[in-house]
């Protein structure tokens, strides 16, 4: 949830929207528009797809899980997402190190899959685990992921949620 003034956006594709708006598309989507039109639609599956992967591969970036077993409906996911990731870079990846050259919001949407990927350790080819890499050392994910680490109550992944 993003608290803005007297704005309160909590949808994370519209809180990448919010913060395009008041500093500058550029810094969030490419400026070529073949570009753009992929960036946005990869960012929108991400954002309304990938179910049976969210529901397998509970976000936890705290600990590294050996030994899941991936169910067919994710490892078609999987396929999905590194399919996705793989056109993007041979398109529109230059010689910069994500997705489309440069950070933006695509990979700002794909952060949370790169997470579940290192702590599920699911296998990947290298030009994945070379985006991942770089992914994991921008700074604003450093900055997530130790935030992450001092937060009081965490549910373990394996564990169900307790009842509210």
């Amino acid at each position: 949830m993003l608290w803005d003034g007297d704005c309160v956006v909590w949808d994370s594709l519209a809180i990448i929207e919010h913060c395009a708006d008041l500093t500058s598309r550029d810094l969030y989507w490419p400026k070529d528009m073949a570009a753009r039109g992929m960036a946005r639609s990869m960012a929108a599956e991400m954002h309304s797809s990938f179910s049976n992967l969210r529901r397998d591969l509970p976000m936890n970036c705290r600990r590294i899980i050996d030994g899941v077993t991936l169910s067919d409906p994710v490892r078609a996911e999987i396929d999905r997402i590194l399919t996705l990731w793989a056109q993007a870079r041979a398109r529109f990846g230059g010689f910069g190190e994500y997705l489309f050259g440069d950070w933006g919001a695509v990979d700002i949407m794909y952060a949370p899959v790169v997470t579940r990927f290192v702590t599920y350790k699911v296998p990947v080819p290298p030009f994945a685990a070379a985006y991942m890499d770089a992914v994991l050392q921008h700074p604003h994910v450093v900055d997530w992921i130790e935030k992450a680490q001092d937060e009081p109550w965490v549910i373990d992944a394996l564990e169900p949620a307790p009842a509210i």
